[in-house]
Protein backbone atom coordinates (compact mmCIF):
# COMPACT_ATOMS: atom_id res chain seq x y z
CA UNK A 1 0.00 0.00 0.00
CA UNK A 2 2.69 2.12 1.23
CA UNK A 3 4.73 1.53 -2.09
CA UNK A 4 2.16 2.52 -4.41
CA UNK A 5 0.94 5.43 -2.47
CA UNK A 6 4.62 7.13 -2.98
CA UNK A 7 5.37 6.10 -6.49
CA UNK A 8 1.97 6.86 -7.70
CA UNK A 9 0.45 10.30 -6.81
CA UNK A 10 -2.73 9.97 -9.41
CA UNK A 11 -4.27 7.49 -6.96
CA UNK A 12 -7.36 8.95 -5.27
CA UNK A 13 -5.42 9.79 -2.50
CA UNK A 14 -3.34 12.23 -3.95
CA UNK A 15 0.44 13.34 -3.58
CA UNK A 16 2.04 13.38 -0.18
CA UNK A 17 5.65 14.64 0.71
CA UNK A 18 5.77 12.24 3.41
CA UNK A 19 4.24 8.40 4.25
CA UNK A 20 4.90 6.22 6.80
CA UNK A 21 3.00 3.09 8.16
CA UNK A 22 2.54 1.86 11.97
CA UNK A 23 2.48 4.70 13.48
CA UNK A 24 1.80 5.19 17.11
CA UNK A 25 -1.32 6.83 17.99
CA UNK A 26 -1.81 7.04 21.37
CA UNK A 27 -0.35 7.55 24.75
CA UNK A 28 2.73 5.36 26.10
CA UNK A 29 1.77 1.76 26.96
CA UNK A 30 3.03 -1.59 26.76
CA UNK A 31 4.05 -2.06 22.97
CA UNK A 32 1.49 -5.01 22.51
CA UNK A 33 -1.74 -2.44 23.50
CA UNK A 34 -0.30 0.73 21.79
CA UNK A 35 -2.73 2.04 18.79
CA UNK A 36 -0.93 2.33 15.74
CA UNK A 37 -1.78 4.37 12.33
CA UNK A 38 -2.11 2.21 9.36
CA UNK A 39 -0.64 5.07 7.12
CA UNK A 40 0.31 8.78 8.15
CA UNK A 41 1.51 11.39 5.86
CA UNK A 42 1.30 14.47 5.69
CA UNK A 43 1.85 16.94 2.47
CA UNK A 44 3.93 20.51 2.73
CA UNK A 45 2.66 23.96 1.54
CA UNK A 46 3.72 24.15 -2.09
CA UNK A 47 7.34 25.50 -1.76
CA UNK A 48 7.78 25.32 1.95
CA UNK A 49 8.58 23.07 5.21
CA UNK A 50 4.98 23.76 6.52
CA UNK A 51 2.69 20.83 7.40
CA UNK A 52 -0.31 22.00 5.50
CA UNK A 53 -2.37 18.24 5.50
CA UNK A 54 -2.28 14.98 7.39
CA UNK A 55 -3.43 11.86 5.88
CA UNK A 56 -4.49 9.25 8.38
CA UNK A 57 -5.50 5.68 6.65
CA UNK A 58 -7.15 2.43 8.33
CA UNK A 59 -6.91 -0.38 6.15
CA UNK A 60 -8.37 -3.57 6.08
CA UNK A 61 -7.90 -6.80 4.34
CA UNK A 62 -11.74 -7.65 4.73
CA UNK A 63 -15.04 -5.63 5.21
CA UNK A 64 -14.88 -2.84 7.17
CA UNK A 65 -17.40 -2.11 10.10
CA UNK A 66 -18.28 0.03 12.58
CA UNK A 67 -15.10 -0.36 14.75
CA UNK A 68 -13.40 0.34 12.50
CA UNK A 69 -15.10 3.95 11.70
CA UNK A 70 -14.58 4.23 15.37
CA UNK A 71 -10.95 3.47 15.04
CA UNK A 72 -9.97 5.75 12.84
CA UNK A 73 -11.75 8.64 14.39
CA UNK A 74 -9.80 7.66 17.45
CA UNK A 75 -6.49 8.40 15.34
CA UNK A 76 -8.33 11.88 13.55
CA UNK A 77 -8.80 12.61 17.05
CA UNK A 78 -5.40 11.83 18.30
CA UNK A 79 -3.77 13.74 15.31
CA UNK A 80 -5.89 16.90 15.78
CA UNK A 81 -4.87 17.04 19.60
CA UNK A 82 -0.98 16.14 19.35
CA UNK A 83 -0.48 18.21 15.57
CA UNK A 84 -2.65 19.89 13.99
CA UNK A 85 -3.27 22.52 16.50
CA UNK A 86 -7.40 21.17 16.88
CA UNK A 87 -7.53 22.22 13.36
CA UNK A 88 -9.80 19.17 11.88
CA UNK A 89 -9.36 20.70 8.30
CA UNK A 90 -5.58 20.44 8.68
CA UNK A 91 -6.96 16.58 8.46
CA UNK A 92 -7.84 13.58 5.69
CA UNK A 93 -8.94 10.49 6.84
CA UNK A 94 -9.36 7.47 4.54
CA UNK A 95 -10.44 3.89 4.96
CA UNK A 96 -9.43 0.88 2.70
CA UNK A 97 -11.42 -2.12 2.20
CA UNK A 98 -12.18 -4.64 -0.14
CA UNK A 99 -16.07 -3.62 0.90
CA UNK A 100 -18.33 -2.25 3.44
CA UNK A 101 -20.84 -3.63 5.97
CA UNK A 102 -24.09 -1.57 5.30
CA UNK A 103 -23.95 -0.68 8.69
CA UNK A 104 -21.08 1.64 8.24
CA UNK A 105 -23.32 3.20 5.29
CA UNK A 106 -26.08 4.26 7.12
CA UNK A 107 -24.30 6.10 10.04
CA UNK A 108 -20.76 6.31 9.30
CA UNK A 109 -21.32 10.24 8.18
CA UNK A 110 -22.24 11.12 12.05
CA UNK A 111 -19.91 8.60 13.69
CA UNK A 112 -17.03 10.65 12.07
CA UNK A 113 -18.50 14.08 12.57
CA UNK A 114 -16.57 16.64 14.71
CA UNK A 115 -17.53 20.13 15.60
CA UNK A 116 -14.84 22.27 16.80
CA UNK A 117 -14.06 26.05 17.00
CA UNK A 118 -11.17 28.16 15.02
CA UNK A 119 -9.88 29.79 18.17
CA UNK A 120 -9.15 33.49 16.50
CA UNK A 121 -10.83 36.62 16.18
CA UNK A 122 -13.98 36.34 16.05
CA UNK A 123 -14.23 32.80 17.35
CA UNK A 124 -15.48 30.77 13.92
CA UNK A 125 -17.65 27.55 15.17
CA UNK A 126 -17.08 24.47 12.28
CA UNK A 127 -17.61 21.03 11.17
CA UNK A 128 -15.42 17.93 10.10
CA UNK A 129 -16.16 14.88 8.09
CA UNK A 130 -13.24 14.60 5.82
CA UNK A 131 -13.41 10.34 6.46
CA UNK A 132 -13.61 9.06 2.83
CA UNK A 133 -14.43 5.27 2.25
CA UNK A 134 -12.78 3.58 -0.21
CA UNK A 135 -12.85 0.20 -1.82
CA UNK A 136 -10.12 -1.63 -3.62
CA UNK A 137 -8.86 -4.52 -5.55
CA UNK A 138 -5.81 -6.02 -6.65
CA UNK A 139 -5.75 -7.40 -10.38
CA UNK A 140 -2.58 -7.97 -12.73
CA UNK A 141 -0.31 -7.17 -9.83
CA UNK A 142 -1.94 -3.50 -9.51
CA UNK A 143 -4.47 -2.13 -6.97
CA UNK A 144 -7.39 -0.44 -8.13
CA UNK A 145 -8.83 1.98 -6.18
CA UNK A 146 -12.55 3.25 -6.06
CA UNK A 147 -14.42 6.43 -3.78
CA UNK A 148 -17.62 4.71 -2.40
CA UNK A 149 -20.94 6.83 -3.10
CA UNK A 150 -22.38 7.59 0.45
Amino acid sequence: MILELSNNDSTILGHWDYLSHQVEASPFKPIDYMDKIDVFGYRFLKGTSIISKYLIVENKNEAATLDTVNQITKYVDWIVKNYAYGNYDMIEAYILAPSYDDKIKKNFKEICKRNYIISSHPVVNKTWNDVKLISYTYNNSKLNFKEEGI
